[in-house]
Formats: C-alpha cells, sequence, structure tokens
C-alpha cells in the first residue's frame, strides 16, 4: 500500500485508513446501512459508525464558516 502511494505520488496511507475512508465516502453519499455493514464486513452500523465512519461534512462546513469571517478574508488576500 505504502509503494502504490508513493507511486502515485501521495502521503502514504495504511490499509486501515483506506477503510476508514470508504466507509466515511459510503456514508456521505447515503448509502444504505445494510450495504455499508455488509462491504465493510460488521455485523451492526453502530460498528463502522463508532470506529470507521468520520463525518467529513462538517470539515467542510467549518472552512465555509471560517472563510465567511471577514477579517481572516482579508490576510487570505494579502497573502495572494
Amino acid at each position: 500500500m505504502y509503494r502504490v502511494c508513493k507511486e502515485v505520488g501521495i502521503l502514504p496511507r495504511s490499509p486501515h485508513k483506506i477503510r476508514k475512508t470508504y466507509c466515511s465516502i459510503l456514508s456521505d453519499y447515503k448509502v444504505s446501512e445494510k450495504l455499508i455493514i455488509d462491504q465493510m464486513g460488521h455485523t451492526s452500523i453502530l460498528i463502522s459508525n463508532q470506529f470507521y465512519n468520520r463525518n467529513r461534512q462538517k470539515l467542510k462546513e467549518k472552512e465555509k464558516t471560517i472563510s465567511a469571517i471577514p477579517e481572516f478574508q482579508q490576510k487570505l488576500a494579502l497573502v495572494k
């Protein structure tokens, strides 16, 4: 896995990290819980949600909120 990451020019990812990302993407796109647990090999969606699913939408909301602050927009304009 690390070799493949290096070949495509991205930071190294472990197989476990890729499983977490896969579960999160399925959840982001509102894939049915049954399909998620089937894909992850879990017996309950609780396991998938507790240990694998990371709500990535919250990150986008935080970025949008912080980017809307006028003082930060001015500083970003100076950097560019």
